[in-house]
């Protein structure tokens, strides 16, 4: 075996090692997504409990309806990340085959190999991207919910009732 196949072969190597670490992560990100999904639908079963009249009840109703559809926006974008995180992980893999089975049989698969590898880098920035978007999903569901913490002990503070 050459050094310059050893080398090409490392280079995929040092991107699997990336996307791994983008899967790990995306895949905790879409474990939280889901756990906010669940906490979504207790608090709806516990606001089915409460009157309707009640103003408490409505401004959580309310906070349901603002919060529920960017929740499901960003669990939708992170699982379209892991799959493409997955897809870029299989076109690397790949490459790093074409190098080494082009190393064994010395045949020219260069141009394989460089469009597979580029297919899977294009993938894992693509990903990244739908992540940045997830992530300024996330902002804005996070400042709705702290405006509505705000707004709710705001009108509970000594101050607002003596007025």
């Amino acid at each position: 075996m050459n050094l310059s196949l050893l080398s090409e072969m490392i280079t995929p190597a040092v991107l699997l090692s990336a996307c791994g670490t983008l899967i790990l992560s995306t895949s905790n990100r879409l474990g939280r997504g889901s756990d906010r999904v669940r906490q979504m639908g207790d608090r709806v079963t516990r606001l089915e409990g409460l009157a309707t009249t009640d103003a408490d009840a409505q401004d959580e109703w309310r906070l349901v309806g603002l919060v529920l559809p960017k929740l499901v926006q960003r669990v939708r974008l992170i699982h379209h990340s892991l799959v493409t995180l997955y897809a870029a992980l299989v076109l690397l893999v790949l490459a790093s085959l074409v190098i080494g089975a082009a190393g064994l049989a010395s045949i020219d698969t260069g141009r394989a190999a460089l469009l597979l590898g580029l297919g899977g880098v294009l993938a894992m920035a693509y990903a990244a991207a739908l992540l940045a978007i997830e992530s300024r999903l996330s902002l804005a569901a996070n400042l709705i919910e702290m405006q509505f913490i705000q707004d709710r002990a705001l009108r509970r503070s000594p101050s607002a009732t003596a007025r």
